[in-house]
């Protein structure tokens, strides 16, 4: 009897014990009036986080960076209109020398100066004869045709003198102008023959920064434009220039096209010096402008920008034009003011509620948050982002 009474009363607390558990669950499950319930998409975490900026005004240009050397525009390869040994040097690499200067003797002109000689002679005699001939016609003595004809045999004396004398001159090579020296190619005791070239000169005035443009952007450069001119061997100084010359076609082998630049601050150059450029290849005053992070390229190739609208994403349509250091020019489907995200806008669609960060930028150069922090696409991850970073 005593077993029995016990077993009743086992089963009567393991059964209070169970009906306490069920309804300390149900009231877990049933929420109260004031309570409501939350969705995936509500979740603060699961809202995007966003920077934004403004689009704002500003003056963007295109740049393009190349390399050039400096080259002499004006050059000169003296060569050897007759053959001979070089009898005297006159010059050396690195003199300055001016126009009409004689640079090189050579020798063997023994003959060349006899027919000067007597070039120079029988135009004399021609000379006389014509005055002996006139005063013969003036008195009437003879008939005006022999004037004609001595005027003539004295014409080609004076053309055979005029001859004999450049022959005996192309036995001393003279400067054209007055330049400096730049190559001497032949050494005193050498034979040359014809067109030999013996000294290369250069007009210093003449030297430019002379670069080529690949095809892509060759219809793209302009006359006059803007450039900035760094030399490896002047560190540290910037000198403005613009483009004087650009060449008609492009290079065959290369594909690119020919241009020079004429520097406009004072500097002493050397032909052969490496440069670096900056070309300005287009500019626009008072465009909009935005941060290259704004924009997103559809799968379609469109290029679109999210505009803030009361806290949620408008997927705009925009035209693009000048791109430079990380910024755009705007053509066309911005207004100057508007709000638009520039990072967090990976996963972005149109009405997406998003929420702004506190640093966020009001302009795409200048920050209004706190210690004036830039965000940037860096900064702000996507959920997924985060849970990749873990």
């Amino acid at each position: 009897m005593m077993i029995k009474y016990k077993a009743v009363k086992y089963a009567a607390i393991i059964l209070l014990a169970f009906l306490s558990q069920c309804g300390s669950k149900e009231q877990q499950m049933t929420p109260s009036p004031n309570q409501r319930p939350e969705t995936g998409n509500t979740t603060k975490g699961m809202i995007p986080l966003v920077a934004v900026s403004k689009v704002e005004l500003s003056t963007v240009t295109s740049v393009l960076q190349l390399t050039g050397s400096v080259e002499p525009v004006r050059i000169a390869r003296l060569a050897s209109p007759v053959e001979g040994p070089i009898q005297t040097l006159w010059a050396r690499e690195g003199d300055s020398i001016k126009a009409g200067k004689v640079l090189v003797d050579i020798g063997r002109k023994s003959a060349a100066s006899a027919q000067l000689a007597a070039a120079r002679e029988y135009m004399q005699k021609q000379e006389q004869e014509l005055k002996r001939i006139k005063k013969l016609v003036n008195d009437g003595a003879i008939a005006e045709s022999e004037l004609d004809a001595a005027h003539s045999q004295y014409e080609n004396a004076r053309a055979q003198y005029a001859r004999a004398g450049e022959v005996s001159g192309d036995f001393k090579i003279r400067a054209p102008w007055s330049g400096i020296v730049a190559k001497v190619l032949a050494a005193e005791g050498d034979f040359v023959a014809p067109r030999s070239p013996l000294i290369e000169i250069y007009d210093p005035s003449t030297l430019v920064v002379k670069s080529s443009v690949p095809e892509s952007r060759a219809t793209k450069l302009h006359q006059h434009a803007p450039v900035k001119i760094r030399f490896d061997a002047l560190a540290g100084h910037v000198y403005d220039g613009s483009v004087s010359r650009i060449f008609p076609q492009l290079d065959p082998q290369t594909r690119t096209r020919a241009f020079e630049v004429t520097i406009h601050d004072s500097v002493e150059l050397i032909p052969g010096m490496f440069s670096r450029l900056e070309v300005q290849m287009a500019k626009a005053d008072s465009a909009l402008v935005i941060p290259e992070n704004a924009i997103v390229t559809t799968p379609k190739g469109e290029s679109i920008v999210f505009v803030i609208e009361n806290k949620a994403t408008k997927a705009r349509s925009v035209t693009i034009g000048i791109r430079n250091k990380k910024r755009v020019q705007i053509k066309q489907g911005l207004q100057v003011g508007e709000m638009i995200v520039v990072a967090g806008n990976e996963k972005l669609k149109n009405g997406s509620i998003v929420r702004i960060a506190q640093n966020s930028v009001s302009g795409s150069r200048k920050g209004t948050g706190p210690g004036n922090k830039n965000i940037s696409s860096d900064d702000i991850k996507q959920p997924a982002q985060k849970k990749a970073d873990k």
